[in-house]
C-alpha cells in the first residue's frame, strides 16, 4: 500500500488544480487579514492571533471546505478516467489496497493540508504580534483539536460522493451541491429551533465548534478589550468525536462497497 500512496502523492503534486488549490489555501488567511485591516482602518501590525480568530478566523475553516472538496476529489477520483486503477489491480494489488490507499491519501491531502493551512496563520501572527487578549489560547486549542473530527466526517462524505460518480470533476460538483443543501437545511432547522441540530450535519457541527458562548468587555492599560468565552463542554467534545467517527466509518465503508462492485476491468 505504501507504493500506491506514494504514487498517488506523486500524481497530486504534479496536478495543476491541486497546486493552485494549495497555494490558495495558504494565502487566503493572509489576504483576509490584510482586507480586514484595510476595512477597519487598522494597522496590520496590531492584529494579534486572538483578534484574527474573533474577527475572521471563525469563518476560515468553513471557507476552506472547498479546498477539502477539491483535494479529496482529486485523490479519490483523479484517475477515474484513465486506466491507472486497472493497472494497479492487474499488477496484483487487491481492491482493498487500491481503495484504502486513495482514502488515506484523500485524508492526508484533504484534511491534513487544509488543517495545516488553517493553523499556520495563528503561529505566524503570534510570533509577529503576540497572542492577544481576546481568547484563551488553551480553550481555542481544544476547539481546534475537535474541529478536525467534523472535517474528517465531511471529507468522508466527499469521498463517498466521488466514489459514486467515479471521477474528480463530477465528485467536486456533487460535493459542492451537498454542502449547499446542508447549509440551506441547517438554516431552515435553525429557524425551527425546536431541537439540537448540532450533529445532524457536518457543517452545523463545525459551526457550533467555532461559535463562542459569551463575551464581555474590560479595560486593560487604558484600552477596551473584548473577551470571548470559548470554553468547551464535555458533551460537545464527546458527541462531536463519536458522531464524526461513526459517520466517517459508514461513508468510507459504503465507498469501498461501491468501488469493489464497479467494473474496473
Amino acid at each position: 500500500m505504501h507504493n500506491l500512496i506514494k504514487s498517488q502523492n506523486y500524481t497530486l503534486r504534479h496536478d495543476l488544480l491541486t497546486v493552485i488549490t494549495i497555494i490558495s489555501l495558504f494565502t487566503i488567511p493572509y489576504m483576509t487579514v490584510y482586507l480586514d485591516g484595510v476595512l477597519e482602518g487598522a494597522s496590520l501590525g496590531g492584529i494579534t492571533a486572538s483578534k484574527y480568530m474573533v474577527t475572521v478566523g471563525a469563518a476560515i475553516p468553513e471557507i476552506f471546505l472547498l479546498g477539502v472538496m477539491i483535494l479529496v476529489a482529486k485523490a479519490v477520483g483523479g484517475d477515474g478516467s484513465d486506466k491507472t486503477i486497472n493497472y494497479e489491480l492487474s499488477s496484483g494489488h487487491s481492491h482493498a489496497r487500491v481503495y484504502w490507499s486513495r482514502i488515506l491519501t484523500g485524508y492526508i491531502w484533504g484534511v491534513g493540508i487544509t488543517c495545516l493551512a488553517i493553523f499556520i496563520p495563528y503561529v505566524v501572527l503570534t510570533m509577529i504580534n503576540g497572542w492577544g487578549d481576546n481568547i484563551s489560547l488553551n480553550e481555542l486549542m481544544v476547539r481546534f483539536a475537535i474541529m478536525i473530527f467534523p472535517m474528517i466526517r465531511l471529507a468522508g462524505a466527499f469521498m463517498l460522493a466521488t466514489s459514486l460518480i467515479g471521477n474528480a470533476g463530477g465528485g467536486m460538483a456533487i460535493c459542492y451541491g451537498i454542502e449547499l443543501i446542508e447549509v440551506m437545511l441547517d438554516a431552515v432547522f435553525e429557524e425551527m429551533a425546536s431541537f439540537d441540530r448540532t450533529y445532524i450535519f457536518g457543517i452545523s457541527n463545525l459551526a457550533k465548534i467555532l461559535t463562542y458562548n459569551n463575551s464581555w468587555e474590560f479595560v486593560e492599560n487604558g484600552k477596551t478589550v473584548t473577551w470571548f468565552d470559548y470554553a468547551t463542554s464535555n458533551d460537545l467534545i464527546i458527541k462531536t468525536i463519536v458522531v464524526s467517527l461513526f459517520l466517517s466509518g459508514i461513508y468510507v465503508t459504503l465507498g469501498y462497497i461501491v468501488f469493489k462492485k464497479r467494473d474496473n476491468g
